[in-house]
């Protein structure tokens, strides 16, 4: 399984999908990045809202840091390359699609 950005509410399939981390990284990673970052608005379930992409963005700049300072290189290397196209992808695909106000991360 894995963790990714993507759009539920319309039908299938999701116009729009980013992907995040395989659910195992994420279960060892992302979650301890988050819990120590003190960040709810990422996470496996959440809502992300297009109204707080600079927010959402800012999360994941904070979370690529503590990857890099945390992990060892060649984990932190695949995992800050995963966030990188994050941070290009999901500004993008929302601009492509204005009319969709959330997405699922999960």
């Amino acid at each position: 399984m894995s963790v990714e950005i993507y759009d539920v509410l319309n039908k299938p399939p999701s116009r729009i999908t980013v992907p995040v981390a395989a659910e195992a990284v994420f279960e060892s990673v992302w979650v301890s990045a988050l819990q120590e970052l003190n960040i709810d608005r990422l996470g496996n379930g959440v809502w992300l809202r297009k109204n707080e992409l600079a927010f959402l963005l800012e999360d994941f700049c904070k979370v690529r840091d503590w990857v890099i300072e945390h992990c060892s290189v060649e984990r932190a290397d695949n995992i800050v390359h995963h966030i990188d196209y994050i941070l290009e992808q999901l500004p993008q695909q929302w601009n492509r699609n204005p009319d969709i106000e959330q997405l699922w991360m999960g």
